[in-house]
């Protein structure tokens, strides 16, 4: 097993000006690296943690050997095997467990999570609340982080797996554990298509692959309101007016599904709301294909 500790004592802060959080090279912890060939070398706490997908599904596992507790997680089944694996390595559980002036161990199989967790530079949410909780627990303890080959036989690091399996294969959507969408939310520009839709959906993945290609054109243009309006016209100077015949006001996809008072009635009708909380999760795909087509707005090129 290939030890590569992490002294998690980096102070992390938020840029202003975006997203990404940073850390300096004096602030960030030294990294070194020994080689193990056996976990009975270790006689200090030892967590292993694991994430696995179950079709539709996600889940995490941490088992830990020395206080013989085993948590299996259901997570969002929009979340992918990599946060499933930054989730197990941040979970809460091994910080609640009260720890002082220990030598702590965390292993996983997963690379990637590792090379995130120390990286001098962070653009996901869940990755900071890794490193914020790993941070927490270095600073009245001594973290190493571990990798440990996937299927190399330590049954503690197979029992993560299976535990990470488990929380896949619940159906339970009330236990789930949701991960951070945060960067949808925070990160910058996107105004437009975050408007319509709050954050990742499968409903709306499925719903989009089964579209036609003609269909699916018109759902992206309406949703990042780069389609065949006169104000997206305007700005490419194919158009000399910007302003919707139906009300007066800036022909943009927005408006007309959220805000316009000529389509209050096809709104209210077709989207089943009449001011701008339309969000095109779930079956809105489907929805915003018959505002459109109900609206008259165009459904390709206004030119040949």
């Amino acid at each position: 097993m290939v030890n590569a500790p992490v002294q998690c004592s980096a102070c992390f802060k938020t840029s202003r000006k975006s997203t990404v959080l940073g850390v300096t090279g004096a602030q960030r912890s030294t990294i070194s690296s020994t080689t193990m060939t056996s976990s009975s070398q270790i006689d200090k706490p030892v967590w292993y943690t694991d994430g696995a997908k179950a079709g539709s599904n996600a889940g995490a596992g941490v088992w830990s050997v020395g206080s013989r507790t085993e948590l299996s997680y259901t997570l969002t089944g929009t979340a992918s095997v990599l946060q499933t694996e930054l989730f197990a390595i941040g979970a809460h559980s091994i910080l609640e467990r009260g720890y002082y002036g220990k030598h702590i161990y965390i292993c996983s199989d997963s690379h990637t999570a590792f090379r995130l967790v120390h990286s001098t530079v962070v653009k996901s949410g869940l990755v900071k609340d890794c490193v914020d909780l790993l941070t927490r627990l270095g600073s009245v303890n001594r973290v190493r982080l571990l990798w440990m080959p996937s299927q190399s036989g330590v049954q503690s690091n197979e029992r993560a797996h299976e535990l990470a399996r488990l929380g896949a294969s619940r159906h339970d959507l009330t236990g789930q554990c949701h991960i951070s969408v945060d960067l949808w939310v925070q990160g910058p520009g996107m105004r437009h298509t975050k408007a319509l839709l709050s954050g990742p959906s499968e409903e709306l993945g499925t719903e989009l692959i089964n579209l036609d290609r003609a269909q699916l054109r018109l759902v992206v243009g309406l949703v990042t309101g780069h389609w065949h309006l006169r104000k997206h016209l305007t700005r490419l100077g194919l158009a000399q007016d910007s302003v919707y015949d139906g009300c007066g006001e800036g022909d943009t996809p927005l408006h007309l599904i959220t805000q316009c008072v000529g389509l209050a009635d096809v709104r209210n009708d077709v989207l089943g709301t009449s001011d701008n909380n339309f969000d095109l999760g779930g079956s809105g795909a489907a929805r915003l294909l018959r505002f459109a087509r109900e609206s008259g707005l165009p459904a390709g090129p206004l030119w040949s």
